[in-house]
């Protein structure tokens, strides 16, 4: 059967359903690897076919305009003065939209968006089952829709808008996230002669249809989500072994060997505009603690810091690889990450920016596996340094241990894959007439 694996977003999105991908090409089926020219090496180095969207994460991620939103953290009011900040940057950089801030951003969506719908719809031609991350819910599920075949919906968390099996899902979040696509969407319908979905959206026919969920989490980790069976399935997390290589870099082991385990520190995909403040708060905590370190700039989430005997700079390393090397991770609770830190049963100091983090965040603190969140803006090097003490507490290493040797038997693509072949074959209540 050719699959085609729709994937947006950055390496937490992006890695997990590689790793399902992966999977299904193990079991005998073509996979066709859909996502950002940024991640086209995932696909290659993978052994999967890919197809190319549009849009660059890294570019977003990284925009003064997207980490004015990312510092606001989860505050209505600083939310709502970064929104309006980012709005105008926006518009002024881009000269064709009209002068109205919000109508610019949401034109600029429609635009990029448009693109992005074209690039699903021709990775999705020919394929006799769809599946889509979070990011693409919509252009999936009506991509499967239009040609008449499986498709599911692959969640790397709860609380999506299309996720029926969360109860009370909210209107008015449904519709701002639906309106934005809505318009480009339906100019493709229309292009290629389908049905035009609803103006309120695929969401009356989604819970009706309860159309197959899969889930990438762990439920040693968190309690499945209501509704779980039938339709929707918990397996465990999907993981991506060795994606940046299959070996640590010889300076890496080098230092690994030199002395007692580090903490290791990282902040993924996500940059800050002030990295260097972050920084100085990381050294001046471990000058309080005593302990070695590896610090991850990624994509500058922290700065560049001088190499000593005791801290080891790297840009970026796989995290399955040197996880089982230190005694701790600190990290802003991303999704994969998190999971990653957890599996090598380690001690997890999260500083959450945004969404869902501070959700992982209180989670780890509820199973003992590491101290209450950090949030960013009173994270200082005395609370850092508590923190990190705590990590040393003989209850929390045990139950991180405990917690990762679960986290390892639960195989959780191997287990997913065996629920998709049911799933895909079957081509019970997920095969659609064309409109």
């Amino acid at each position: 059967m050719l699959v085609t694996v729709l994937a947006a977003g950055l390496a937490g999105d992006v890695h997990p359903l590689a790793a399902l991908a992966r999977g299904l090409r193990d079991a005998g089926h073509t996979v066709r690897f859909a996502t950002h020219r940024h991640w086209r090496s995932v696909a290659t180095q993978t052994g999967l076919d890919y197809a190319e969207l549009a849009g660059d994460p890294r570019a977003v991620v990284t925009d003064e305009s997207f980490l004015r939103v990312l510092e606001a953290e989860r505050r209505p009011d600083r939310l709502a003065a970064a929104a309006v900040s980012a709005v105008r940057s926006l518009a002024r950089r881009v000269e064709w939209q009209s002068n109205t801030g919000l109508r610019a951003v949401i034109q600029l969506a429609r635009w990029y968006d448009e693109a992005l719908m074209n690039d699903v719809w021709s990775a999705c031609e020919g394929a006799e089952a769809v599946i889509y991350g979070a990011p693409l819910a919509y252009h999936g599920y009506y991509a499967a829709r239009a040609l008449g075949v499986p498709g599911v919906a692959a969640f790397l968390q709860t609380g999506h808008p299309l996720d029926h099996s969360v109860p009370g899902r909210r209107f008015l979040g449904q519709q701002i996230i639906w309106q934005i696509f809505r318009e480009s969407i339906t100019r493709w319908q229309r292009q290629t002669g389908q049905r035009t979905a609803p103006f309120l959206g695929p969401f009356p026919r989604w819970h009706e249809e309860r159309l197959p969920i899969v889930y990438g989490l762990s439920p040693s980790v968190l309690p499945e989500p209501d509704a779980v069976g039938g339709d929707r399935h918990v397996a465990g997390y999907w993981f991506l072994d060795s994606a940046l290589g299959t070996s640590l870099p010889a300076h890496v082991r080098d230092f690994l060997a030199a002395g007692p385990p580090p903490v290791y520190f990282t902040f993924g995909s996500l940059a800050t505009s002030h990295p260097e403040r972050l920084t100085h708060v990381i050294n001046a905590a471990l000058a309080v603690t005593g302990d070695r370190a590896i610090i991850a700039t990624a994509w500058g989430g922290i700065g560049p810091t001088p190499d000593t005997d005791s801290v080891l700079c790297v840009e970026e390393l796989p995290l399955d690889l040197v996880f089982p090397h230190v005694r701790a991770v600190v990290h802003h609770g991303g999704m994969m990450v998190t999971a990653e830190g957890l599996r090598a049963g380690r001690p997890t100091v999260l500083v959450p920016t945004v969404f869902d983090q501070f959700d992982w965040g209180n989670r780890i603190a509820e199973l003992g596996v590491g101290p209450r969140p950090l949030g960013r803006k009173e994270l200082t090097p005395m609370r850092l340094a508590g923190a990190l003490t705590a990590t040393r507490e003989p209850e929390m290493v045990r139950a991180a241990a405990e917690l990762g040797t679960r986290i390892g038997a639960e195989r959780g693509v191997d287990h997913m894959v065996k629920v998709l072949d049911r799933v895909l074959t079957s081509g019970r209540d997920v095969r659609w007439r064309k409109s």
